[in-house]
């Protein structure tokens, strides 16, 4: 879901072909690491050593469990301040990607619990109404995904490409 804002992004920025390389990859990044709480996930799996000390706390700290801290609206909004203040583009980069990651949560059955935590802590967030939501893993996720890729293979070609 990042990638075609990515792609947006750096052909408004104009990048240099490095620059344009690096904010694409941090954006990417930082739309996986909402999910360094759950070591099975592809970012859990590289960062085991992080993922896997989270998931044992989390039967201790409920706030760590999946979709806990690291899917609150709190997060990426607190990075693009830090990143504003430092005027920071990579950092900004980043936190998109973050943010990105819990919009595409947002849109699932089980959408976002606290997502804008301190307000409203206990209720969940959904972007869409349930007949439009989907179940991750299953076919109509698989359907958005497919979707996206093309999506990106046609903004890579008209806006990076020509």
């Amino acid at each position: 879901m990042a990638l075609p804002f990515a792609i947006l992004g750096v052909n408004q920025l104009e990048f240099t072909p490095t620059g344009t390389t690096l904010f694409i990859f941090l954006i990417l990044l930082g739309s996986l690491f909402p999910d360094i709480d759950e070591p099975k996930s592809t970012i859990g799996r590289k960062f085991w050593f992080i993922s896997w000390p989270i998931k044992l706390l989390s039967h201790i700290l409920p706030f760590l469990k999946h979709r806990g801290i690291t899917h609150l609206f709190l997060v990426p909004f607190s990075l693009s301040i830090v990143a504003l203040y430092w005027g920071n583009i990579w950092l900004g980069g980043f936190a998109l990607g973050w943010l990105l990651h819990t919009f595409g949560d947002l849109i699932t059955i089980g959408g976002i619990r606290g997502y804008f935590y301190p307000f409203w802590s206990n209720r969940k967030i959904v972007l869409l109404p349930y007949v439009l939501r989907f179940y991750t893993g299953r076919g109509a996720e698989q359907i958005l995904i497919t979707f996206l890729v093309l999506l990106n293979g046609y903004l890579v070609y008209a806006l990076v490409l020509i």
